[in-house]
Formats: C-alpha cells, structure tokens, sequence
C-alpha cells in the first residue's frame, strides 16, 4: 500500500505540470526579453553617449550597472537551458537549481526597477517584481516539501553539474564584456543618435518660438523631427491649388529654400553630421503644393553649379 502511494506520487504530474511549462518556456521568453530589452542601448548607439566621460550625455554608473544586470540575465538563460535538462531526466539537483533560478530573478527585477528609476526617472518593473518575489515563496515551498517532487527527482548528477557551472560562468563573463566592448567601439551609432536628440530640441524649440505667420500669405504649420530629417510644413492661408500655376511656384520656391538652407552656417554644421531639412507647401484646402529635400550632397551641387546663393 505504501509503494502503492509513493508510486502514485513520482513522475510530472499535479503541479509539477506547471514548473514543466515554466521550465520549457522561460528560458525563451528570456532569449525574447533579453534582446528587446538591452538591444538598444549598443545598437543604437546609447551605450557610447552614456559611458563616455568626454560625451555631454555622460551618466556615471550606467556602465556597470548594464553590464551586472546583462550578465545576470544571461546566467538566467543558461541555467534555464541547464533546467530543462534536469527536469527531464529527473536529476536530484533540480528543485535547488530552480529555486536559484527563481531568487536569480527577483535580484534582477530587483536591479531593473533600481536602474529605472536611477536613470530613466520611472516606476516601470514594480509589478515583476512582486511577482517574481511571489514565485520564489510559492514554488520554493512547494519544491521544498512537496513528497512528488522528493520520489521523482532522485536521479543523481554526476559531472554535468560541475560543467555546467564552467560552462555558466564562461557565459557570464564572455556576454559582460562582449557587450562592453561592442557599444564601446559603436561610435557611429552614437553620434547618429546623438544627431536625432539635437534634431528633436531643434524641432520643439522652433515650434515654440517660431511665429505663426512668415508673411501675409505664407502659414508656418510646424517642424517635426523624423529620424535624421527636420521636416517643416507651410501652407499658402490665400491659394487653391487648382488656381494655381504648381511649376512656377516651385521654381522659385525650391531655389530660394535651398539658397536660404546652404548659406546657414548652423544648418550646414547639421548637414554636415548627416541631416536633412525636408520643406513641403499646402494650399488652404491641405493638399500639397510642392517640396524639397536638402541635403549636403545638394547644396555641394548647388556650389558646383554655380546657383547664386
């Protein structure tokens, strides 16, 4: 009767179902959450702005505190990769290993609702990591004392367990410094994020200070910026576009704008980094009216051609 019981009680079934949902899936959703996450900050350049002593967006800490919290995460999909490993072969080690998984994840919902708020000013991560800290209780009680998982994880370790807390460690280390290194040398990306700011402070203080009419005829609707480009928006407040001759207007309107733009010193500055000022003219009905797009190539042809300027 009692071998009866006890056999009643081995294998993955009751809850253990679930820790096996977890097991298999998380260690995906990890991969998934870990490049969203982090991508950013290396591929778009952030990582050179905010590390560099010498770069005016220069923030102390946020070096280190990306690369504990990188490496963290990583050791989490290792053993998560680890886990589905001894869960299915029933290894007497899985019920400790996981719990370590699980407090692994409270100390990195931990760091991830500390950087948040140090230095992206918000409360974002709170509900993580209550729940995180709600699993640890939950499930660490029930792997603990639950007699099923005693009678089916009793298969021994042997040498994998040593390997794969090498194998962790390498992990560890080789994504800490790989990412590091790699936002470090993406010095490009910096600057083009850098450019994006600028373009956008540009962009909200024109809007603010710019007047709503440039002359009697010609509205200034407003200046967006768009990836690398300003884009400003006019509209002729007295002018129907059927009323209207389109290609005589643009030939004197596109010379003009380009002349205006390649002559300001500080929009070539901005040229020169690679931006570009995007002019577009509505009629009073909104329908558009013609545009130009200038760039430093432009206004070099403008200079090779001689167009007065």
């Amino acid at each position: 009767m009692q071998k009866q019981h006890k056999h009643k009680l081995q294998g993955i079934s009751g809850w253990l179902i679930l820790v096996a949902f977890d097991v298999v899936v998380a260690p995906c959703w990890f991969v998934v959450y870990i490049l969203s996450f982090y991508s950013e900050f290396f591929t778009e350049g952030y990582w050179t702005l905010l590390t560099h002593a010498d770069s005016e967006y220069y923030t102390e800490g946020f070096a280190v505190s990306i690369v504990v919290l990188l490496a963290i995460g990583c050791f989490r999909i290792a053993a998560g990769l680890y886990a589905i490993y001894l869960f299915f072969h029933k290894k007497s080690v899985f019920p400790t290993l996981y719990i370590a998984i699980l407090i692994s994840i409270v100390v990195l919902n931990l760091g991830e609702v500390w950087f948040v708020q140090h230095f992206l000013n918000t409360d974002a991560g709170l509900n993580w990591l209550y729940g995180s800290v709600g699993s640890v209780l939950i499930w660490g009680l029930y792997l603990t004392r639950s007699k099923r998982v005693q009678h089916t994880f009793t298969e021994p370790c042997g040498r994998s367990h040593m390997a794969f807390w090498i194998c962790s460690l390498f992990i560890v280390l080789y994504s800490g410094f790989s990412g590091y290194f790699y936002g470090i040398n993406n010095e490009q990306a910096a600057q083009v994020t850098a450019l994006k700011h600028t373009l956008s402070e540009i962009a909200g203080e024109i809007n603010r200070v710019a007047p709503d009419m440039l002359d009697d005829e010609i509205r200034f609707d407003s200046v967006q910026a768009n990836d690398l480009t300003l884009e400003y928006r006019y509209s002729l407040i007295e002018y129907e576009k059927k009323y209207m001759d389109v290609n005589k207007f643009s030939s004197i309107m596109i010379p003009r704008i380009i002349r205006e733009d390649c002559l300001n010193k500080n929009i070539v500055v901005l040229m020169e980094q690679g931006a570009v000022l995007s002019h577009t003219y509505f009629d009073l009905n909104g329908e558009r009216l013609a545009g130009v797009e200038v760039d430093r190539e432009k206004c070099l042809a403008a200079r090779l051609s001689r167009t007065p300027m």
